[in-house]
Formats: structure tokens, sequence, C-alpha cells
């Protein structure tokens, strides 16, 4: 039998536009720190990030379009089971996306923010980012994916099938319809090369097995055995050249980089200097780095499992999964920086006085590198209750654990508790829990079909019959978070710089409650005789023989938040109608999400800085749980019709 499909997938999103100000004020362009634009974004360490006023809210547009055809043969000849055939998928993308619209001003601690950054002695240098007005414009992006598969699923016995097959999958590289895509060529070149396309064709050798195996060891249907192995690679579509596609000259302008503190701070009574200051400089612009030869990213994923019947209507079931992914992507907002000068035994070690970038030509360079790579491992049990006396249910519980060396395909911090530039040129020290780890997950979920009262009639068999009660509950542990210094002790010298402090060793660093951390388990990083002479003090820290330029033992993702607990239930009342059909359903449902009304917190992303750069710890909020993961209790109505 042969099946030919022909299918076209769109997606549209976009930010909102045609916004309107509430407070005049958030249209008030003598605010902003852009010519024409309103006020713009206020980080600062320890606050809720300030998201500006209008300009800020400049619309994006992604249109996503997808053109596919599909063609698969099956053919059954004796015990083997053939299917092969192959797809073409043509992608359309066609975006407009601003990066920093409005401006962004970066404070280095509460202190600097409340005297508009004069507090220090000396003073830092306050970080400007911001778009160009008027430099958005849209990227027609284009790619076609080819594959083509031979799958044998052999019956070599009554109780044993084999499953065989090899996949190729190949995809150009993605291009722009009018030339807009430029690169560095290297991470230190003066220049960036105008060119489609970008990088040269990793995907051409994706030749894919797959192997694996189901077995009924002792004949009687009731355990079965089953097991695979695979590989699957990871294609580069137009989503993960973010900063290559939207933000880079000669396509794209913006200020980025470093300005002296007080007038120019956006509580001056001018702030746009500050952006006149940094626009006057040939070397504020945004240049783009994209590894002109990627490897083969791929991923390699087996599992093993044993299902047993353990009563009529009941299975029980174990299974271990693995997956290994290398040559992960991984992008980073500014790589250029200035690197460490020596790798002592305490750690890495940063120069003493403040030196040159890896790219001085340029206020601030996003990168993407192909240097990542992923482990994962989780064990699952799981009971199953199939149908009976209107009764179904299932509880399975899993021990998983993913280490990796970068989490996100488009971002640094695609996961809210990701880092947004994290160290390109040593994956060890990257290395830690995955962004989306979760250690320990419980899951019950169960559907009871009440019996309908067979004595009544009419309306009240009606009223009595055809509900539906079922529920969701879930436990897991939480999602790890990094705990840092902010912002640039090391004098890494970039726009998005941060540092690790010290973890004391055998101290448990979560406290728990609202105020999450155990600040007594973080210290400054502290000097030892032989690195001494080559450290920077802390100018703030009430220790001394703290190293500023030394980087601390606290790693990635090294603290766990807290857990997660959600039950969800629904109520049906289902209401057949046979005259219109035989599966015609008019279905009133009731449903309850967090029905406990459970606060359950995210880390404490936004408070995790837990020393200001200068290593005091001022009026930070450090280890504060301020946003929830899950809503309160909310009740839902609905109808629904099913035919």
């Amino acid at each position: 039998m042969n099946s030919l499909r022909l299918g076209y997938h769109r997606e549209f999103a976009a930010a909102p536009s045609g916004s309107k100000a509430i407070n005049p004020l958030a249209a008030d362009t003598s605010l902003g720190y852009v010519p024409g634009d309103t006020g713009g974004f206020i980080g600062v360490p320890g606050l809720t990030f300030f998201s500006g006023g209008l300009s800020t809210q400049q619309p994006a547009e992604f249109n996503w379009n997808s053109w596919q055809v599909y063609d698969n043969v099956f053919l059954t000849k004796g015990n083997h089971s053939l299917k092969f055939g192959g797809s073409v998928e043509r992608i359309i993308d066609n975006q407009s996306t601003p990066s920093q619209p409005g401006g962004d001003f970066e404070f280095s601690s509460l202190a600097d923010f409340l005297t508009n950054d004069k507090a220090s002695n000396p003073p830092d240098l306050l970080t400007l980012i911001g778009d160009a007005p008027g430099i958005v414009s849209r990227r027609r992006m284009r790619e076609t994916i080819f594959r083509v598969y031979l799958q044998d699923d052999l019956h070599l016995r009554r109780t044993l099938t084999l499953n065989l097959g090899i996949r190729y999958e190949m995809a150009t590289v993605p291009s722009e319809t009018h030339g807009k895509l430029a690169s560095l060529q290297h991470l230190t070149d003066p220049t960036v090369i105008v060119r489609s396309p970008l990088f040269a064709n990793p995907t051409l050798h994706n030749f894919e097995p797959r192997i694996g195996f189901a077995w009924d060891p002792f004949g009687n249907a009731k355990t079965a055995v089953r097991g695979g192995f695979g590989m699957f690679d990871v294609q580069i579509l137009p989503a993960n050249l973010r900063h290559t596609v939207d933000g880079t000259v000669p396509f794209y302008a913006s200020v980025n980089g470093s300005v002296p503190p007080g007038s120019f701070g956006p509580f001056a009574l001018t702030p746009q200097p500050a952006y006149t200051t940094l626009s006057a400089s040939g070397t504020a612009q945004r240049a783009a780095f994209l590894d002109p030869h990627p490897k083969r990213n791929y991923v390699m994923q087996w599992n093993l499992n044993i299902q047993r019947s353990l009563a009529s209507n009941a299975t029980g079931m174990i299974a271990y999964v693995g997956s290994r992914a290398v040559h992960n992507l991984m992008q980073t907002d500014d790589s250029s920086i200035v690197l460490p000068m020596t790798k002592t035994p305490e750690g890495y070690l940063w120069p003493q006085t403040l030196q040159p970038t890896l790219n001085p030509n340029f206020g601030r360079v996003p990168a993407t590198f192909w240097n990542s790579d992923a482990i994962f491992h989780a064990l699952e049990a799981q009971v199953q209750k199939r149908l009976s006396h209107g009764l179904s249910g299932q509880v399975s519980y899993t021990w998983g654990r993913t280490i990796d060396s970068a989490s996100g395909s488009t971002d640094g911090d695609q996961f809210r508790n990701g880092l947004s530039s994290m160290f390109f040129f040593d994956p060890r020290l990257r290395r830690g829990p995955s962004d989306f780890n979760q250690t320990h997950n419980v899951v019950f979920s169960y559907t009871w079909e009440i019996p309908s009262p067979k004595e009544l009639s009419g309306v009240l068999g009606w009223a009595a019959g055809g509900w539906e009660y079922g529920g969701i509950f879930v436990a897991s542990t939480g999602v790890p978070f990094t705990v840092t210094i902010a912002p640039d002790p090391l004098g890494m010298n970039s726009t998005d710089a941060f540092s690790f402090p010290d973890i004391v060793h055998g101290c448990n660093p979560v406290h728990g409650g609202l105020n999450y951390l155990n600040l007594n388990c973080f210290t400054l990083p502290l000097a030892t005789p032989d690195i001494s002479a080559l450290c920077v003090p802390f100018s703030g820290a009430s220790v001394p023989g703290t190293c500023a330029n030394l980087l601390g033992n606290g790693r990635r993702n090294s603290i766990v938040g807290p857990g997660l607990i959600n039950l969800d239930m629904s109520l049906f009342k289902n209401n057949h109608v046979k005259r219109v059909s035989e599966q015609f359903n008019l279905q009133f449902r009731v449903e309850v999400f967090n029905i406990l009304n459970h606060t359950n917190f995210n880390p404490p992303t936004a408070n995790s800085q837990v020393f200001n750069g200068d290593g005091s710890t001022g009026g930070l909020t450090p280890g504060l749980l301020d946003t929830t993961a899950t809503t309160s209790r909310q009740v839902q109505f609905a109808v629904k019709v099913i035919w």
C-alpha cells in the first residue's frame, strides 16, 4: 500500500501593537534613553526588573510557514513488515524582531541605583544596551529539509519481533531572500562578512540507525520486554540563528557599552547623552559570531522496559531511559570578554587591571557555538489499571537526572533560570544539572465513570447518569538555579558579566521559607597564599583577603529550587443525543486547577545575586521567593460538543 500526504502548517505570533499609555509618563519621550523613544528597561540587582514605557513594547512578528510532502510505502511479505519512503519540507519564516527597544540601563548594585550610580568609589561604569530608533526590518528566512527512511519489523518468532531501520535526514543551510545575513568569521575579527549561507552544512552525512525489539519471554502474553536504540539528528533551524538573523551589523544598528555615571544615568535631567556618547563611538555596535564550521549535532537515545500483567485489568512496568547529545548548540548574549590569565588550584583568575576585551571593535558580540553536550538517565516505575467497574487510573514515579553544559537552543537564558552568557571557553565551567532537571516526579491520575442507577428513568435517570469524575496529582522536586555575584568583579569587561561566590563545604544552602537561601553558606572567593599577590580585594568586603578577580567554587545550577505539588480535578456530565448520531455528546464540564490552592514558587532567579560587585550585600534581597510556578485555584466551566 502507498500513502501520499500533503500538508501545510502555519504559526503566527506577534507582540502587542498599538499599546496606549495609562500613565502619561509611559509615553513621554523626554524620559527616553534613545532619542524618540520613551523610557526603557532598568535592571537593578535584587529588584524587580523595570519594563519601561511604550517603546519597550515595540511589536514583533513571527510568521512560520511549512509546506510538506510525505510518501510512504507499506509492504508485508512473509515475516517482514517493510516500510520505506521519504518527505520534503519547505520552511518559510518571515520575522520582524526588535532586540532591545527603548534601551536598557543596568546598575551594579541597589546603592548605585539609589544614588544614580555615584555610590561606588571609584564610581562604576553604567551599562547601556539599546536599539537604534527605526532599525527593525523584516527578515525572510528559507530552508528545505529532506528525509528518506527504510524500516523492517521482522517477526522472528511468535514471541519475538525485531525492528531494524535507517533514516537519512539533511537540511539546507538557512538563507535570507535579500542576503541580510552577516557574521564574524572569527570571534576576534574587526569586521563581519555578509554572505549566505553563513556556515558549512553539517547535515550531509546524517545517517541515523534504529534498532528495537519486543519479546514475550514466557509466551503467555502476560510479560513483555521491550528495548531500543536510535540516533536522531538536530537540524539547524532559523530560530537557532537568532543574533545573526535579527541583531548584527550592517543590517542592525544599536549601542552597547559603558558610560560614565552620574549625569548620564536614566534619572538625569537629560538621559539621552548616554546614548549620544555611545552612538558617536565606532566600537559600540553589535556584531554576531556564528561558528562557520559547526559539527553534526545529534542525540543517541536508548531504553529498556519490562511490563507485566498483575491482574486481569492491571499492569506494572519498570523502565530505564537514557540519552546522550553531542555538539549541542550554545548561545551567549556577549562573548567579547576579558579571558582569565591563569587557572589556579582555586579556580580561574582574571587580570588585576581592566584589559581590552577579545574584540574591542564592537560593543557587544553575541555568539553561537556547537560545543555543548548532555547526558540523561531515568528510571520509571508505573502501575496502570484499565477501565473496570467504571474506574481507571495510573500512578508513576520517575527518578531522572539530566546534566549538560547548556540547555537553551535559541538563547542562553531560554529558561528563566538560565544564564544568558555562560563561559564559552571552558565547557567544564558550564557543566551542571540542566535548567529543566527535576530529579523526582510522582504522577497519579484517575477517571471514574460513575455508575448510573438502573432503576431510574426519564428526567431523574438523565440527571443521575452520565457523570464522570477525574483528577491528576503531581509532586516533583524543583528545578535548579545559579547563585551569582553581580555584576563584574572579575573584570570581564562585557555587557553581560557575572561571577560565582564560594559555597561553604558541608553547609546546606537552602534555608526554606520565603527567604529561601541560607546566606551563611555563601562567601566571597578567598585568596590563598599562593595567589594572594595576584588578587584584587573586594572594596566593600568586611573579610580581608577576599579575591574579586577569582572565580568562586559555586557552579551553574548548584542549588535546587522549591518543589511543586498540584492537584487538578474535573467533573463531567455526558449527554448522549442518539437522535443526532451514536457518537454525539453534549458534555458539560467543571474543571478545577490547583484545587488545594497550594502556592508553588519558582526558584529565586531574580534574587540569586548574593553579593554586589564590590562585595557588599547592601539592600539586596538574595533568595527571596517572589514569583509562582502555578496559578491560584482556578475554576473553569465549559461545554464540549463531541460527534
